[in-house]
């Protein structure tokens, strides 16, 4: 279950398509009064304009059209993430325990209501238990090990992030398994393995995850810091910020990435010419 306020508002970068957003989402609530969905995005028009009192007033009207539990957990939590951004911490958590109490297996809910604590309002401590609580739901749910992980090095307790993080790797190697060819999951374990601190096998997994997907940007440009700030293989760092340039050429950030990979191997002149690159394109 995702967060409607979230993710529909990422959607829309113009905020003046808000208000005609609203104007639909009334027409959509006159012709179904019961509806909930209609209402949930409408607060989260009003939300991301700034007007909380009637985002408020629009979740409370959706509580009472609610007749299912799931539904009615679902705008607790768009309640949740409108205290959560207005840093009420008090009325966040209140809100939360009524998600939990209409939902108490929902994982998603766990994991998301931990999310509007560390992410949101940075009570990490907090976060713990719903990450924790989720993973005693589903110990093999990998976000919810991701997220405990993030929440623990937030909280300067490395060496039990690092464990977190082992856990989501154990489960990501897992998937592998059984999908090899899969460079999402090659990606993934790029990152795991640098987040538990090793590096060459990191380089590994993107170089693995590249090969299965050429176009692969992100993976390309990790496996280039990874070897030029960590390794020191410049050359190769090099080779990998071209692989990323290939796959993006207005790139100016692996541009300076490549210049200074080539500035160490001391050709001058292409990092020059790699710097004016990336200049141009405003990096």
């Amino acid at each position: 279950m995702g967060t409607v306020l979230s993710l529909w508002a990422g959607s829309i970068n113009d905020k003046s398509l808000y208000e005609d957003a609203i104007k639909a989402f009334d027409k959509a609530i006159e012709l179904d009064p019961q509806q909930t969905r209609g209402r949930l995005v409408k607060a989260s028009a009003l939300l991301n304009l700034g007007r909380y009192n009637e985002s408020v007033k629009i979740l409370d009207e959706a509580l009472e059209a609610a007749s299912q539990n799931s539904e009615k957990a679902q705008i607790w939590f768009e309640k949740a993430h409108l205290f959560a951004e207005q840093g009420n911490y008090n009325e966040t958590t209140e809100a939360l325990e009524k998600v939990i109490a209409l939902a108490p297996q929902d994982i998603d809910l766990w994991i998301n209501g931990g999310v509007l604590l560390s992410a949101v309002l940075g009570k990490y401590d907090d976060a713990l238990k719903y990450y924790e609580r989720a993973i005693q739901i589903d110990p093999d749910n990998k976000l919810a090990w991701i997220n405990e992980a993030n929440a623990l090095t937030m909280s300067n307790r490395t060496d039990e992030a690092t464990g977190a993080y082992q856990e989501a790797l154990n489960i990501t190697n897992k998937s592998l398994m059984t999908d090899p060819e899969n460079s999402k999951l090659w990606a993934e374990k790029g990152l795991l393995l640098h987040n538990v601190g090793n590096s060459e096998e990191a380089v590994n997994a993107f170089a693995n995850a590249t090969r299965i997907d050429p176009g692969d940007e992100t993976s390309w440009k990790m496996m280039g810091v990874l070897l030029a700030s960590e390794l020191y293989r410049y050359d190769e760092a090099a080779q990998a910020f071209d692989g990323a340039l290939q796959a993006n050429p207005e790139d100016g950030q692996v541009w300076s990435l490549k210049a200074d990979a080539l500035k160490a191997l001391g050709k001058s002149a292409e990092a020059k010419a790699a710097y004016a690159r990336a200049k141009e394109l405003g990096f």
